[in-house]
This record gives C-alpha cells, structure tokens and sequence, in this order.
C-alpha cells in the first residue's frame, strides 16, 4: 500500500515546514484558517473544492509516517500540547486533557469515532440559542452523509475488534443494555490498536491523509510549525494573520509569517487554543463570552481481570460501545491501551503495583465518557494558558452509575475482579454483590481518576450578542470577516465522540462563508 503521508504535496512548495524556515515570510489567499484540525480541514478542504485560494497555518509540526513509533511517550512528547501534560485544574485536583498539536490535529492521535449529532442536543440548541432555522439538522445531515462516504465510516467487524472489544459486547448483551460496534472513519482496518500513536499503515483517515492532502491537490498552502499570534484587524474586520516559525524543539521563535486575507480568517484552533488567541488579541469579547462555559466529557476507566487471555491491546483500539443514553447522561466504550499506559491503571503503587504485572495480558479495559453539566472557564493568567473546571455533584453522580455498570458488564462477561480506581474503595471488587459500593459512595472528584475528553463550549454561537461570541453564520459578532469553525462554537456538550460532527459544522460553515466572500 502506498504511504499516504508520503504524499508529495507535503514536501513541495505548497507545504513550508516552519522549523527550516530561515527568513520572513509573506503570503496572501482568499481566506487564512488557522488550524489544521478536524474543523480546519474540513474547511479547507471544502472552500477549495469551490474555487477559492486558502492558507492553512498549523502550530504544530508536519508528523510523518516515518517518524510513527508504538512508544507513547514519544509520541506525546511529539504531537501533543504540552507533551501530553495539558490540565484542567480544579481546587483539589487535575484533570488530564490530551490534544494533539501537529498537522491534522488530534485526528492523528484519536480513534477516529464517528457518531452523528444527537438529535436531543440539536433540539436543546435550537430552543435555548435560537439555532433551529439557522443551523438546520437537515443541512447536517447532507454534510454527514458526505463525510461517511470520503472517510469510509464503517462498523468495527468482529474480525479486527480483539478480544477487548468482543468481552464488551459479551457482558453488553448479558444485561441486555443496547450496545453496537463503533463507527469508526477507517479503511479496511487491521486491528492494529496502534490509533494513538498513529495508525501504521494508515487505515485511520485522519485530516493528514484525506482532507489535507485533497485541499493541497487543489491548491492550498500549509504552514506547519508557525503560530499564529495576531489577528490583524482593519475597519472592523479581520484582513489576516501574523505569527512566527517555531524550532523544532518549539522552544523558540524565529522567522515570522504574515498572511494576508481577501475574505477572511478562520479559526480552527480548538475549544482551548480558539479563545486563548482571542483574548490575547483582546477580540470579539465585548460581552465578556470569549472563554466562558467550557464545556467536556470527563470520563474515567475501569480494568477486569479475567482468567482468559486478553491482550487487550490487540483489536481496534476502540471497536465497541453502548448506547449513549440522553437521560442517564453517559456512554460507555472499549479502549485499548499499551501495556506502559496500562499499567497506569492498575490498583495501588510501587510494590502493590508492581504485584499486578503479571495479569496485564488478562484485562480489559472500558470507559465510561458523561455529558457534564459542569461549565468553566479559559483564561489567560501572567501569560500561562489555564483551564478551569470542576464537576458538578451530579455529574460524580452520573459518573459513579455509569462505573457501576460498567463493573456490573466486566463480571457479565466473566471477570472474576475489578479495579475500581475509586479512593475509599477496595483495590479490587471481587463480586459482582459488591458494585453497589460504587453508586453508594459518595465520590468527589479528587477521589475518581478522571481525564477530560471532547471540549466545547468557549465561543458560543448564539442569536444574541451578550450571550455568545460568534452569530448563526458563524461570524464574530464584533468583528467582521472573522469566523470561527471549531467546536469551541457548540453552543452545549454533545454526549457523544464530536469528531464527526465537529467536521460537519466546519463544512456546513464553509458554505456559508463562500456564499458571502461571493
């Protein structure tokens, strides 16, 4: 098979790679996205299908196939903010957020889950922002219909999912909760379970073989390694980009990029990256909205030990889930992880931890992803970028249901122990009587092991000017020529993986701004 990422665009004069970059530089298009994300892309892609000259900027650096390794650590230090260490910080603990910086965003580093916008969420924004006739569902659905064509999403057949995903659907079936295969934006994938750290033989239709290399076949230019610092600003409207070229150790500054923009710029940067830039530019935040209600999925694991062979690491890295329930506010998923991960999540510390080794190979591992009604805040304080967010007590509710059943599948499905990684709570359960202590216990959100996953929220679009940052057209409301596609926009978290959707409001936005640059 040929290497997608070998792709000979990447290496022409269509593509700068900041870090070798040794002057300044100026370039001007039709419209500057920044970012090269699930929504950059999308964008890109979709405004040169129609004609139109862009410039896509990207902060991170262009992460060739050549450079893929099964070492995470490696591979975080590479193509993730903050070598992996980016936090939301609360008064007693933090919560680990991962997002990928480098050409094609965390689609590179995902597992590239695709579920379509709950159509409850989409009844929320149209009644509480005024969204329904602006953003039809129909107009996301043509859009959905069209990325599940060009990314090939498809079911997890049984034959790649591994033993992993296959218990799942075991104790899923067992008490009876609705579950299915996960869709996933692959191409006749191995089972690999490698999506993390880049999938090696490139069946993941990441932004970095599909939507990038289709907008560069049509004309656009990608500068890799350069961020983008100021957000020039003439009449009232945005007329360009100004950034500088990063290192390769992206440590330091050199060479600066200017970008000129006929029609417009486009942020494409993320729910936390998005409104950092705006606040630092001090735009589109006369109503003080720029960073406000963050929004996400926090989520934790839970390990089965099994007497059978699992190797859980083998299979698609995400191959199976429940039904996401609106009501009960959360959606459980399989996840594969390699063994240095994994051991993460084993019960106790140093020889206690060590104890447990033995049994890697004999557990699987699912997690449990809720719609938190928690909402915080992005800022930028002394210059150090922080996000701000703390569960509420309902949502540790929500999360300590969704662990019981979570415990309740694994026994199903013939585990003989779980880990419950819950302070106060034994290392082990050893029966399926004793998942009730999960629902019992009063867990605060220092006593639960928790990452955030899938962000939102931090530049509302809304009707009303005082309440959100950009209008239906997804334009700023302050200033004009500035759009922004990314999911920072989602008026509310989805309760669902938002890949999908976030790549169809990007399209959907697209044609939209090409309809006005006309």
């Amino acid at each position: 098979m040929t290497n997608p990422t070998d792709n000979p665009l990447y290496n022409s004069n269509q593509h700068v790679r900041g870090e070798f970059v040794e002057k300044d530089l100026y370039d001007e298009a039709d419209y500057c996205i920044v970012g090269s994300g699930a929504a950059g892309a999308a964008c890109a892609r979709t405004l040169t299908k129609e004609g139109a000259s862009v410039i896509l900027v990207e902060e991170g650096p262009y992460y060739s196939s050549a450079n893929y390794t099964v070492n995470v650590w490696k591979t975080m230090k590479k193509v993730c903010r903050e070598a992996g260490m980016l936090a939301a910080i609360t008064p007693s603990f933090s919560m680990p957020i991962l997002q990928g910086t480098c050409v094609g965003g965390s689609t590179l580093i995902n597992s590239a889950i695709s579920w379509r916008l709950p159509e409850e969420a989409h009844h929320v924004w149209a009644k509480q922002f005024g969204l329904g006739e602006a953003l039809p569902y129909a107009a996301l659905e043509n859009c959905f219909s069209t990325i599940e064509e060009e990314l090939h999403i498809v079911s997890t057949p049984d034959n790649v999912a591994g033993k992993n995903n296959l218990l799942m659907k075991k104790g899923a079936q067992a008490l009876g909760i609705p579950a299915s295969p996960t869709l996933r934006a692959v191409h006749e994938c191995e089972g690999k379970g490698l999506c993390l750290q880049g999938c090696p033989n490139h069946r993941k239709q990441s932004m970095t073989i599909t939507y990038i290399p289709m907008a560069l076949q049509k004309g656009a230019r990608l500068y890799s390694s350069c961020r983008v610092e100021k957000i020039s600003v003439e009449k009232g409207a945005s007329v360009g980009v100004i950034g500088h070229f990063l290192s390769q150790d992206r440590q330091r500054k050199k060479m600066k990029l200017q970008v000129r923009a006929r029609k417009g710029v486009i942020l494409a940067a993320s729910a936390i990256q998005t409104p950092l830039l705006l606040q630092r530019n001090r735009l589109a935040n006369s109503s003080g909205q720029v960073g406000a209600h963050f929004q996400a999925h926090p989520g934790a694991a839970m390990l089965g030990f099994y007497k059978e062979e699992v190797r859980q690491w083998e299979g698609a890295t995400q191959g199976f889930q429940t039904k996401p329930s609106w009501e009960k506010r959360y959606k459980l998923e399989s996840l594969t992880l390699p063994p240095e991960l994994l051991m993460i999540r084993m019960p106790g510390i140093g020889l206690k931890t060590m104890s447990y080794l033995d049994s890697l190979r004999h557990t699987a591992l699912w997690v449990a992803a809720i719609r938190s009604e928690a909402q915080g805040k992005i800022r930028n304080f002394l210059g150090i970028p922080q996000v701000l967010y703390v569960p509420t007590p309902r949502d540790m509710e929500t999360l300590r249901n969704a662990l019981k059943t979570l415990a309740d599948m694994h026994f199903a499905a013939g585990a003989y122990a779980v880990a419950p990684n819950v302070l106060g709570l034994p290392d082990l359960l050893t029966s399926p009587d004793q998942t009730r202590l999960l629902s019992e216990q009063p867990a605060q959100p220092g006593q639960v092991t928790m990452a955030a996953t899938h962000l939102f929220g931090t530049c509302r679009m809304g009707v009303d000017p005082k309440t959100s940052v950009v209008n239906p057209r997804f334009e700023c409301h302050d200033v004009k020529k500035l759009y922004i596609t990314d999911s920072s926009v989602f008026p509310t978290n989805i309760g669902v993986n938002p890949q999908h959707t976030i790549i169809a409001m990007a399209m959907h936005a697209s044609h939209g701004i090409l309809d006005r640059g006309s």
